[in-house]
């Protein structure tokens, strides 16, 4: 499910999604919630984004992603950075 607003300048956006391993196939408890807020704002030719997403995976797996970041349009081409930070990582290979 997600919702959206556009008005002027301002875009803002929520998405929910739930995903079930209804059939049994892989072992363990395959349940996967997510929910994704992003939104931008525009400054004449400048475009600043910010988004948050949070995936919970049912047991004591889940992880935090936020980001921030602009873009710059010129003609037909555009120019954008973003960078990202990964929080409370467990139940995924690496580092938390």
């Amino acid at each position: 499910a997600n919702v959206m607003y556009s008005g002027g300048p301002l875009t803002l956006g929520l998405g929910l999604q739930n995903v079930d391993d209804t059939s049994g196939t892989v072992a363990g408890d395959q349940d996967a919630d997510e929910v994704l807020l992003a939104g931008t704002y525009a400054i004449g030719a400048f475009k600043i984004l910010a988004y948050y997403a949070n995936t919970d995976l049912g047991t004591a797996d889940n992880m935090k992603v936020g980001g921030l970041g602009g873009a710059y349009t010129f003609g037909a081409n555009t120019v954008s950075a973003v960078i990202a930070k990964a929080q409370d990582v467990r139940g995924v290979t690496g580092d938390d």
